[in-house]
């Protein structure tokens, strides 16, 4: 039996710990540590009673799950599109993981070794080594990378072109605030038109082609918000293009930005139906109530400061 809710796409926060240092990282919206207890049987049970067409496995470092191989095969074996976010150091763990993946997405931050390595405090090397190992092993290959400066766009928009990796580009959030207006993703479209891009589709995500290249570049829905002032749109946007983020110890929640969550780890592994529905409907009746609204508010006030700011420093 299945509940009547079908999310666009689930994302398993497998666990909290990471081995990178990124100083910009929101790790998913996870403030505290908490003991994970993201294993196979979990997420196969919750997968046969909340239908999706794909599932992302993220944390933190997904990798550094023990049970992420099993948990990887038995989203599988269910027929589902299978993602994985990852800063691929852990080359053994990875590797395990090739047969079961539909798409790997790196987290890589420059490609100069010195700036990727101060960043995230781990190997350069490893990271490219094992992009291409996924590339060559036939699984849809992504790096997805914040958008830091135009020149080092211009380094990976470069890489894209001679290996034929898709780069994914996305708006750099501080906890609780926008990034800094110098640096809105809207500022790299100059780059890629003078680079021979073109847009091919999108809004708040937008696909550029050039030949066979593909760039992605990414904003978030509360900036739109932001922008349009709309709150119900904005809403209306996460529910449809957003995921049902599960956290490390199962519990659900909509947004990195949220700290309200609903255990139904319990519910679950029990197969008790009702409870989940119940926490289903508490979650859907709860979603975006405040939530936006205060993002918004907040959000605006900051951008007001930042614009301030640079307008002095100009």
């Amino acid at each position: 039996m299945k509940l009547h809710i079908k999310p666009r796409r689930i994302r398993f926060l497998t666990t909290f710990y990471c081995n990178a240092k990124c100083p910009y990282c929101h790790n998913e919206g996870q403030a505290v540590p908490v003991n994970s207890t993201m294993n196979e049987e979990f997420v196969g049970k919750l997968l046969d009673i909340v239908p999706t067409e794909e599932v992302i496995l993220s944390g933190g470092e997904p990798t550094l799950n023990p049970h992420i191989v099993e948990i990887a095969k038995a989203v599988k074996e269910r027929g589902i599109y299978l993602s994985i976010t990852t800063n691929g150091t852990l080359t053994d763990r990875l590797y395990k993981l090739f047969p079961y993946l539909d798409e790997i997405k790196f987290n890589v931050d420059s490609l100069s070794k010195e700036a990727y390595e101060a960043i995230k405090q781990l190997p350069f090397e490893a990271t490219i080594k094992n992009v291409m190992a996924a590339y060559n092993a036939g699984i849809y290959t992504k790096l997805n990378t914040p958008f830091i400066s135009l020149a080092n766009a211009q380094e990976l928009l470069n890489f894209s072109e001679s290996t034929k990796v898709e780069i994914k580009f996305i708006e750099v959030l501080e906890l609780g605030g926008f990034s800094d207006p110098s640096l809105e993703i809207i500022k790299l479209e100059s780059l890629l038109e003078d680079n021979g891009y073109f847009l091919e589709k999108g809004d708040l995500k937008k696909t550029w082609k050039k030949g066979n290249n593909t760039i992605t570049t990414m904003r978030c829905l509360c900036r739109a918000a932001v922008m349009t002032g709309d709150v119900d749109d904005a809403k209306e946007l996460c529910r449809e293009q957003g995921s049902l983020y599960v956290t490390p110890n199962g519990e659900i929640k909509p947004c990195i930005y949220e700290e309200f969550s609903i255990p139904i780890y319990d519910s679950v592994m029990n197969g008790d139906l009702k409870s989940l529905q119940q926490k289903f409907e508490e979650f859907d009746h709860s979603f975006g109530i405040g939530l936006c609204q205060d993002i918004i508010t907040n959000q605006k006030l900051d951008i007001e400061k930042k614009e301030q700011k640079a307008a002095i420093r100009n």
